[in-house]
């Protein structure tokens, strides 16, 4: 039995090794809970634009898994809808989905990218758990919720763009987001919860409005990129953790507005030498220097 259809019912494959592709029946309105929980050798599902939902646990341990297009007309995905797809590489979410649920893309170890419709206003607890090959994801501005652990181990995970709608960074949101470099939290944040960036080891730039008043202890513990050692160990006061961010964030305005008017300087015509060494060098090292100027 490699190749079945899919009629509607809960739990109706669940824990079949067996199932290689399925064809959801036109009649099928939700994919029920648990309908292939454990189908560790799906491939290829194809979901008709007639189902509004899917279930709870729906797909969780599908790790054969490599691609899903769930169409438009779906408005809601259950938890733990795709938990263990580890082969899982692409998926496309419907404009008409708000919310993740907790769990959903757990574990989906092979997810590289992620677009969010700009409909979705609540990212929830664990969404991303352990994605670990998750470069970079582009979160709406309609969103105003991102839960605890939510990126917890995206240890691929370069970049992020937190929208001025979000409010509060959770616990342990960016737990072990080793490759992440730089981040600017937006100035409706007024608190950033424990762990938050706990172990970003590659963190070296973090914009950190006035509105932010509380860190909770060991929310940048381990960031050995940012902070100096006793800021960066276990226990460290975050008060005096806040301040050095502080600290170091006029210092590099003080650096961007000196090199601004270095560059205004070598646009004259009395910096003309300047302008002409500028010509000389490859476009990559200057950019390098500019970087390590801001940093």
């Amino acid at each position: 039995m490699t190749n079945v259809v899919y009629t509607g019912e809960k739990e109706q494959f669940k824990d079949n090794k067996d199932i290689l592709t399925v064809r959801v029946a036109d009649t099928v309105t939700m994919i029920g809970d648990w309908a292939f929980k454990g189908c560790s050798s799906l491939t290829t599902i194809i979901i008709p634009d007639t189902v509004t939902m899917i279930g709870d646990w729906a797909f969780s341990g599908c790790s054969s898994l490599t691609i899903i297009i769930i169409p438009d007309t779906v408005m809601k995905i259950g938890r733990d809808a795709f938990p263990g797809c580890s082969s899982l590489t692409t998926i496309i979410l419907p404009d008409k989905v708000t919310m993740i649920d907790i769990y959903t893309f757990e574990g989906c170890s092979s997810l590289t990218a992620i677009t969010l419709p700009d409909t979705m206003t609540k990212i929830c607890d664990y969404t991303f758990f352990g994605c670990s090959s998750l470069t970079t994801i582009i979160i709406p501005d309609t969103v105003t919720e991102i839960g605890e652990y939510t990126f917890f181990g995206c240890s691929s995970l370069t970049a992020i763009i937190i929208p001025d709608t979000v409010t509060e960074i959770g616990e342990c949101t960016f737990y072990g987001c080793s490759s992440l470099t730089a981040i600017i939290i937006p100035d409706t944040v007024t608190e950033i919860g424990y762990h938050a960036f706990f172990e970003c080891s590659s963190l070296t730039a973090i914009i950190l409005p006035d509105t932010v008043t509380k860190i909770e202890s060991n929310t940048f513990e381990g960031c050995s990129s940012l902070l100096p050692p006793e800021l960066a160990a276990v226990g460290a006061d975050p008060k005096k953790v806040l301040a050095f961010l502080r600290e170091k964030a006029k210092a590099r305005a003080r650096r961007f507005t000196l090199l601004a008017c270095i560059m205004r300087e070598a646009a004259t015509p009395t910096g003309n030498n300047l302008l002409a060494l500028f010509a000389s060098v490859p476009e990559a090292v200057v950019r390098a220097y500019i970087i390590a100027f801001l940093c």
